[in-house]
């Protein structure tokens, strides 16, 4: 397998992965990952969120090192997650690290799910995209 296929392959399972954790709960609004330096990837969301990949990638991107700076104050301290919560909305923010580049997963759900539940999702795939490329990648 030669670079450029396994570069589709893994860009179709990221996105692949992506939209089955969106389709697994009607909580889940919108899932979004983009590079720590603001690059669309993918994301999938639902019409309750007017908001253009690029703007959202650029806020998450933006948030994230924000929090991470704020976490790094007291020495020894790292982020693990940043959560933004709102009437209706909670807001996750994950370091997703996949092969070499590092990433930033954002999810939002409904309020209606807990802090507790909407985190275990997010947690969860964060995990599961950092592992596809041994997944996908031969040997």
């Amino acid at each position: 397998m030669n670079q450029q296929e396994i570069k589709e392959k893994l860009k179709g399972a990221l996105q692949a992965a992506i939209k089955d954790e969106f389709k697994s709960n009607s909580e889940i609004l919108m899932i979004s990952l983009c590079t720590t330096d603001g690059f669309h990837i993918h994301s999938e969301r639902t019409d309750a969120f007017d908001l253009e990949e690029t703007k959202m990638s650029a806020m998450s991107s933006t948030l994230f090192s924000l929090s991470k700076a704020c976490a790094e104050i007291q020495k020894g301290n790292t982020l693990n997650i940043a959560t933004v919560e709102t009437e209706n909305t909670h807001f996750f923010f994950l370091k997703t690290d996949i092969l070499n580049l590092n990433c930033v997963l954002s999810f939002a759900v409904h309020s209606k799910l807990s802090l507790a539940q909407g985190r275990f999702h997010a947690k969860r795939l964060s995990e599961k995209l950092g592992n596809l490329p041994k997944e996908v990648i031969p040997g």
